[in-house]
Parts: C-alpha cells; structure tokens; sequence
C-alpha cells in the first residue's frame, strides 16, 4: 500500500512540478516580451523627442577664394611702374626745389613738367 502511495505522490508531485515548469517559463517568456515592448517603446519615445531638438543650420565651409599670382612678366612690369613713379617723384622734388633758388622760368617749366608727369603717372 505504502508503494501506491508513494507512486501516487511521485505522480502528483511530478505533474505539480511539471506545471510549475511550464508556468515558469511561460511567466519568463511573457515578460520578457513585455520587457521588450516596454523598452523598445522608451527607445523608441528618446529618439523621437531627439529629433524634435532644432539644430542650428549647419555651414558649408567654403575655402577662401584662389588669388592668382602675378607673372614674371608682370612683376617686372610693374617693378618699371614703381621705378618711373620714384624717378618722377626725385624730378619733381629737384626742379622744384631748383625753382625755389634761382625763381628761373627754365626751371619752373622743368618742374611742372617733372610734376605733370609724376602726378599722371598710374
């Protein structure tokens, strides 16, 4: 008699624990996918509210334009320019400076020539 009992209890107990089992895992697998949802939701809801932050525009950079550089020949060119310019500047200065010592009209016309020149120079 004991035998039967102990068979009828080791039945119960192994189906008491087999649904245990199963409703442990059904329990785990449940929350787990609401545990899933849920924070799928909350990142979901974190990238959203993200994107609703304005952002200042952003700038292209633009590089600063190219400036050619000038030829030989026009360096050259223009070293003459700033010579002859000098050079009509000295004239200027020395009949000038001649007309105010000898108040000659040879002088004078000299320096309002060197003058002239210096002047309309570019």
């Amino acid at each position: 008699m004991q035998t039967n009992h102990l068979k009828l209890f080791i039945t119960i107990f192994s189906a008491v624990f087999l649904a245990l089992t199963c409703f442990t895992i059904l329990t785990a697998y449940t929350v787990n996918a609401a545990l899933k949802e849920y924070y799928l939701a909350q990142l979901n809801h974190a990238v959203e509210s993200l994107k609703s932050i304005p952002r200042p525009p952003q700038k292209l950079f633009t590089p600063p334009p190219i400036t050619p550089q000038p030829t030989s020949d026009q360096l050259r060119q223009q070293r003459a320019a700033d010579a002859a310019k000098a050079n009509d500047k000295q004239l200027c200065d020395y009949w000038t400076a001649e007309y105010r010592k000898s108040q000659n009209e040879v002088h004078k016309t000299y320096r309002d020539s060197a003058c002239f020149r210096y002047k309309n120079r570019p």
